[in-house]
């Protein structure tokens, strides 16, 4: 699975674009489906680490 395709709404299993956007529920015509909270949180925690270096870098520039 290649969870960053989510950050740019394709399904992780078979890289095509979501067919159906449901109230509660993503799915895709492979089969793959996965809740809206869920895709929430895994584009958060990707989008999230990769901010971080960037973060904890200048973080570090800032020390000096």
């Amino acid at each position: 699975m290649i969870w960053n395709n989510l950050t740019k709404n394709k399904c992780p299993q078979c890289n095509k674009l979501f067919s159906s956007f449901a109230k509660n529920l993503i799915s895709c015509k492979c089969g793959f489906s996965i809740s809206m909270i869920k895709f929430n949180k895994i584009v958060n925690d990707i989008l999230n680490k990769k901010q971080q270096p960037e973060i904890d870098n200048q973080e570090t520039l800032n020390s000096f």
